[in-house]
């Protein structure tokens, strides 16, 4: 049986659902490194962000934050991250 795949935000009555997170590439990570010095690396970042962010905005809203929280607390931490 394979699972169904995990809702759109908002659509459960204002609960999390989540799917499986997603393969990291290393080849993104190790070109993403890079940002400075290409556009290639600036768009490798890029990708991993819109990748990793609503899993990790996931994780912190089951941690108990409402979603401006979880969507600021999210934004810090790849704020952080990128600093």
């Amino acid at each position: 049986m394979e699972p169904s795949p995990a809702p759109s935000p908002g659509t459960n009555h204002g609960r999390v659902e989540y799917g499986p997170f997603a393969t990291t590439h290393w080849s993104v990570v190790l070109s993403a490194r890079d940002r400075a010095q290409s556009t290639s690396g600036f768009e490798a970042l890029s990708r991993l962000c819109e990748t990793y962010w609503f899993p990790l905005y996931a994780y912190v809203r089951r941690r108990g934050h409402d979603a401006d929280s979880a969507a600021d607390l999210t934004q810090a931490f790849f704020g952080e991250l990128l600093a």
